[in-house]
């Protein structure tokens, strides 16, 4: 019993941590994601901006968000056999955007540059390497401030499955199959010849 309020705040910091996770990876998908700009001038992007869902990989971390959201929100339910497979989809659904988004910040905006420097030279009729070596110090591949939330998102969500799994483990364990009813307590007994019926 000294262990219950524990397992409650554990429950609940679970919950709202992988619900603010998944709110903020959810917020930081519908941001800037990319531009390209002039290198070394801090001016608007000459190109359009994109945004997370933009991308398949920002759509793909709306759908980690939306699927940790109703996660965590199905953690709270009364199924317990439902409890630890609902905190493990928040997990894996927060490891899985940490993946992606991270794989966006760290080749996206090269990606981006790459593709106006292809798209340039398709246009001029130039060789793309030609253009490339021309160009490439010119313009630049910018990470936006959506991808650094929808990073935070990812990785808060990490951390509320975590204590959610934590949560739900520490709960199965705690269950204790109820002993059965004594066998010599059994009023179908049979008093023994000779012997009082028992009380």
């Amino acid at each position: 019993m000294d262990d219950l309020p524990t397992a409650d705040r554990r429950r609940a910091a679970g919950f709202v941590v992988a619900v603010v996770g998944a709110l903020t990876l959810g917020v930081g998908s519908l941001l800037d994601w990319i531009s390209v700009g002039i290198a070394g001038v801090e001016v608007q992007a000459i190109t359009p901006t994109e945004r997370g869902v933009d991308r398949p990989d920002g759509i793909a971390a709306l759908v980690f968000a939306v699927v940790a959201l109703v996660a965590a929100v199905a953690s709270r339910g009364r199924s317990g056999r439902a409890r630890p497979w609902a905190a493990a989809v928040v997990l894996a659904a927060g490891l899985a955007a940490v993946a992606v988004v991270g794989l966006a910040v760290a080749t996206g905006p090269q990606r981006a540059e790459d593709r106006e420097l292809d798209a340039f030279a398709e246009t001029a009729g130039l060789d793309p390497d030609e253009v490339a070596g021309e160009l490439g110090g010119i313009l630049e591949g910018r990470a936006e401030p959506g991808l650094a939330v929808a990073l935070a998102g990812a990785a808060i969500t990490v951390a509320g499955g975590a204590l959610l799994v934590a949560w739900a483990g520490r709960a199965t364990r705690g269950r204790r199959p109820e002993p059965g009813p004594s066998p010599s307590a059994s009023p179908d007994v049979a008093a023994s010849p000779g012997m009082p019926p028992p009380p």
